[in-house]
This record gives C-alpha cells, structure tokens and sequence, in this order.
C-alpha cells in the first residue's frame, strides 16, 4: 500500500494537484491501518503519512491535516522505543509541534516541541553528521521560549552547529543566522554588531538556498537599520534585491513564487530611495528594475537569454537548468521512498557536491558570457542598456518608500529625479480604495453616483498635485499643443497600488480650455509600461516599424463591470486611424 501512494504522492508535488495529494493520503492512511502490528517499518509509514498531511495543511492551511500529522509522529515515536532511528523521529515531531505552534500559539505545543528535541539531541553523540541540524532546531526552539536564560542556550547550541556543520552545507546560511538573532537579542551593542556580521556573512554563503539567503537579508535589513548602520542597510537591502530572480526560480510553481515575493513588497522601493539620497539615481533605476514585475521580467528574460542560449550551445543551456534544479531543490528529512532516508546522511558529500555545483554554476556562467550577444546572460541589466527603453520618449517611474518618494525620469542623457513630497504609501492606500469602491458604485443610485464621481474627480486632483504637475514640470512640460503630432510622449511606470490609478487622467478637469492646463491628457502623450526592460526589444528591433495598430474590443469580460462605450471609442479610433486594425471578442452579456 505504501508503494501504491507513490505515484500520487510525486504527481503531486509535480504538479500541486490537490486530488493527487488526497489520493495519495488515502492510500497511506490505509496502510498504517492494514500494516503488521509489530512491523519494523511502521514508524516509517507512519512518518510518511505525516509528510503527506504537512503537504495538506501547506496547501490548504487545514489545522486538522496539521494535528493529525501530530498525531501520525508521536504514534511513529511510541512505536518500537528502541528503533535503530528514533532520534530521527523525535526530531521530526519535534520540527512539526513547532509548525503547530507557529500557527496556533499554542504554548503546549512548543513546550512539547522543547521536551522532545531535547531528548533527541541526547541520542544524538558528537560526531553524528545529524548533529549540526538537530542542534539549529533545538536552538530554534529554545529562542522561540523568549526566556533569556534559553536563549543564551539557544547562542551556544547555534556556536556549535556553527562550528560543526560541513563547509558548503546548504543549512549553513541558516545556522549563522540563528547564532546572528540570539546574539542581537541578548549581546547588547557589541552582540548587536556580531549579529551584522554574522548577517552578511550568511548572505554571502552561496551554497544555501537562495530564497534563505533572501530571507536572511530581511533580518539583516531590519536590524541595520535600528542600529543607525546606513552603508550595512543598504548593502542588506541591495542583497535582497539581487536574490529575487533566484528567489522565484522556475523550479517551483506560480503560487509559489509569489508567495515567496510578496515576503519581500517594499524592499527594491527602499534600495532605490537610499540609492537616490546617495546621489546614484541610475543605480536606483538598475534596483527598481531588478524588484519590479520579477515574473514578468523572468518571462521576458527565458526568452531573450535561456533561448538564445540554447539555440547557440544546447548543451551548457541544459544543465545550467539541471544545476539550478540541484541547488534550489529541498530536501526532506524522510521521502516516500519507503527506506528512511535522514537529512544528515552524507552530509560531507552533499556540502562538497552542492560546493562543486556552485563553482562548476559560475564557471559555466563564464563560458556564456564570452559568447557574442550573450555578455549580460542572466545579469540585470545595467543602466546603460535600460536608457536605450526611453528612446522614443521620457519614461518617468514613481517610487513610493519609507525613506521618500521621487519620481525618476529616465532619458537617453540619463536620469532625472523629482522629489514627491506629499505623496506616501499611505496616502496610495487610502486613494486607491476610494477610487475602486467609486469605481465600482458608478451606475448604482444617483446619490451613490454623485459621490463616486466627486471621488474619482478628487483622485485625479490629488493625482496632479502629488505626482504628474511636479514631474512635468520639471521636464518643462507646461502648456497645451496645437495638435497631436507636436505633443510629448512619456511612458508612466508605476509600481505597487499605484498601479491602480490612471495617472494619465491626473488632473484639473475644469482647466482644460485654458492656455496652460493642469491637466496630463492636455500636456502630454500617455503610454504604460511594468519594466523598462519591456521596451527594450521594440527599441532594439525596427521590426515593427509601418506595422498598423491593433485595437481589442471587449465591451464584456467575464467578473468585470461591462464596457458600454467599448464600441464607441474603437469607432473613434478607427475614424483617426484608418488602417488600424481591430479584434471583437465574441462575447455576450451576462443574464441577470
């Protein structure tokens, strides 16, 4: 039976395909149901249904698959006390109450968790290559307590996992990382500055997990900056900036990869501010480049550079792809194999392949970049490529921080900044709900109308004011045009919440007839783009050059407020532009 969830079990984490999932715990909750009583495996089985009731709750944040996965490991430590690998399951209940405890706070559960790690690390002697991790769990476990007294147990068992635990072991980064927090919350100042170090040097450890590196980089920012260390937080923030292509490695799954983003909302924004306050607004650009639109930015960049890659030299393409599926995968302490198998075991073999891997990784690198067309592979691209972007006109992106808010007109002269003084995330927040719900209630009863309109005319308002009047002003953008053709153009790249509002609507509505309105659609010419890197291939390419527009209309859209004036407008158009041309969606409107 055990074999029989196998191939559920990997068609589910190939795929996240729930019904795979409870097939495959079906089947094994059957098999420990069946098994032999005094069978030797059975507390293996037993440990292979809690991996699979994990990977529910993980999926579905259901307690009751957490509890029961409890269940499944303590059953797996009761049974056989004298297994050749209890330390091994202790271990494993010991990490899962913690994960019950991380989602309930049940205090029992982490005084369990406590207890039973303890007696796990009695079995386990000096010398063990499980050592190492089973010390960083406990000392996990005994820092979350929050006794002082634990915690300067937790800094000593962390010292030793520190010490022990292999040269290039992916688990490193995550060791100094717990040696790093117990030293900032008990060693005063100078703990503080260990801690700093402690932080960088994890970070720089390039045979751990990306994705840890990165979250390891959010402590490390946090703790800079309480502490007053300027150049400590910038370099911790630049860091994380610089793991969020590898954070969302294409290993995993969509969901996953932005789940693993959103951990990290705000960090390119803070770079870039402390980039401008330092004088380096290109750099600022490279950084809000690198943290903005990461998936699109992927899409982009696979077929640019993996794809070239591949059609100039298939062979260094594919297994640059197999050695980034190595050194990003997980491991797990027990698999369905149905023989344990420890996360210890070879434990030097391991650090020293995942070591081989990461040097054979940038010696490969380097063979990709002596190729003609291929010098920036898998590099973000410098300033000096993302200017070609504004080729055809300004691109202006709006950056929203803690540390301030600027506009930064790129051109190909280079980068302009204009200081956003009234304009903060919190103000974006409260606007973009109220433009949405006005959005939203236009249509409803005349008095909700009135209101909505009176929102959506304030937005736009404060939208002149905050942003679009200070920027084109200081691009010298302050009168109306005869006609179109003599109108500027600029592409608006805004990121985050602001994304929801029309900049290109900004403005005064009432000023419109007068000689110098303060109003965007008067003044200016507006485009939208996520990246600048987006831009690039129609500036890199004159393919596109005489090619007509094409229009989409799309009067309905499914789960969205119909479009009316759909129609209309593509006739507007299409009486200014001839040879557009047009695409109808086939679509009809929904029955009430």
């Amino acid at each position: 039976m055990q074999a029989s969830a196998l191939p559920s079990f990997f068609r589910y984490e190939a795929t996240e395909n729930g019904s795979a999932l409870a097939e495959a715990i079906s089947a094994l909750r059957e098999a420990v149901q069946t098994a032999p009583p005094a069978h030797y495996d059975r507390p293996i089985w037993h440990g292979n249904l809690a991996n699979a009731l994990l990977r529910h709750y993980d999926h579905t944040t259901m307690i009751e698959s957490l509890e029961e996965a409890v269940e499944m490991r303590r059953i797996a430590v009761q049974l056989n006390p004298g297994h050749a690998q209890r330390a091994l399951h202790l271990g494993n209940l010991a990490t899962t109450l913690m994960t019950h405890y991380s989602a309930t706070r049940n205090r029992a559960s982490l005084n369990e968790a406590v207890s039973v790690m303890r007696e796990a690390n009695h079995l386990t002697v000096p010398g063990d290559p499980s050592r190492p991790m089973r010390l960083s769990n406990f000392a996990r476990m005994l820092y979350a307590t929050g006794d002082p007294t634990s915690i300067m147990q937790a800094a000593d068992l962390f010292a030793e996992a520190v010490r022990t635990v292999p040269e290039g072991h992916r688990a490193q980064a995550d060791c100094l990382n717990g040696l790093a927090m117990c030293r900032h919350t008990i060693g005063g100042p100078a703990g503080r500055l260990e801690a700093l170090r402690l932080f960088r040097r994890a970070c720089r450890t390039v045979t751990s997990p990306a994705a840890t590196r990165a979250r390891i980089a959010l402590d490390w920012i946090r703790l800079a900056e309480q502490t007053g260390d300027h150049e400590g937080h910038f370099e911790a923030l630049t860091t994380a900036v610089g793991l969020l292509d590898t954070v969302a490695w294409r290993g995993i799954t969509r969901a996953d990869q932005e789940r693993q983003l959103r951990r990290f909302a705000g960090v390119a924004s803070d770079a870039a501010a402390l980039a401008i306050a330092a004088g380096r607004p290109e750099f600022a650009v490279e950084l809000l480049e690198q943290g903005r639109a990461v998936l699109l930015a992927q899409a982009l960049d696979t077929r640019t550079s993996l794809e070239s890659l591949a059609l100039r030299a298939p062979e260094l393409a594919e297994r640059l792809v197999v050695i980034d599926e190595e050194l990003e995968g997980s491991d797990d302490e027990l698999t369905m194999s149905g023989a344990e198998q420890t996360f210890a075991q070879d434990q030097r073999t391991d650090a020293d392949r995942r070591m081989h891997l990461a040097k054979e990784r940038e010696e490969l690198l380097n063979q990709v970049r002596v190729l003609p067309g291929l010098d920036n592979f898998l590099l973000a691209p410098r300033f000096e490529v993302l200017r070609i972007a504004a080729a055809k006109g300004p691109i202006v992106m709006v950056n929203t921080s803690r540390h301030g808010c600027h506009g930064l007109t790129v051109t190909l002269a280079g980068v302009h900044v204009t200081p956003l003084p009234s304009l903060s995330n919190t103000h974006i927040s409260t606007r973009v709900l109220e433009f949405l719900a006005a959005i939203t209630a236009i249509g409803n009863s005349n008095h909700e109308t009135l209101s909505a309109r009176q929102t959506i005319t304030d937005t736009l308002e404060w939208l002149w004011i905050s942003i679009a009047e200070p920027i084109l002003s200081d691009l010298n953008i302050t009168r109306r045009y005869e006609s179109m053709h003599e109108q500027p153009r600029i592409w608006w790249c805004p990121s985050g919440l602001l994304s929801f509002l029309p900049l290109h609507a900004a403005g005064h509505h009432t000023t419109r007839t007068d000689d110098q309105p303060a109003t965007v659609l008067d003044r200016v010419i507006s485009s939208y783009t996520p990246t600048l890197r987006m831009l690039l291939p129609a500036r890199n390419s004159s393919a596109a050059e005489g090619h007509a527009p094409v229009l989409v209309a799309m009067p309905v859209t499914p789960g969205q407020p119909n479009l009316p004036a759909a129609a209309r407008e593509i006739d507007a158009l299409r009486r200014l532009f001839p040879t557009v041309q047009v695409l109808r969606v086939a679509t009809r409107p929904e029955t009430r």
